[in-house]
């Protein structure tokens, strides 16, 4: 990601902007993270994106339970497939 100062955002405003065209920038003050600038586009994306019902979760995140049951469901499915 590009990093650009507030002062940059200000100094070189047309740089900065076609630099977020193209991928989000960081925008920092006193060397720290403030804002990420992107593209309007791929903003509209990325909130999309979290209004999807559908989750994603590592083997690591699900409680043993849930984990168990999921990899027994598996190895039946495995053990009584079709051979694919």
């Amino acid at each position: 990601m590009q990093t650009f100062t507030l002062s940059d955002l200000t100094r070189k405003t047309a740089d900065v902007q076609h630099a977020a065209a193209k991928a989000p920038v960081l925008i920092t003050e006193h060397k720290s993270p403030r804002f990420v600038l992107m593209a309007a586009s791929d903003y509209a994306t990325l909130t999309a994106r979290a209004k999807d019902p559908r989750k994603v979760y590592r083997n690591s995140d699900l409680p043993a339970a849930d984990r168990d049951l999921i990899l027994a469901s598996l190895d039946a499915d495995l053990e009584g497939g079709d051979g694919h």
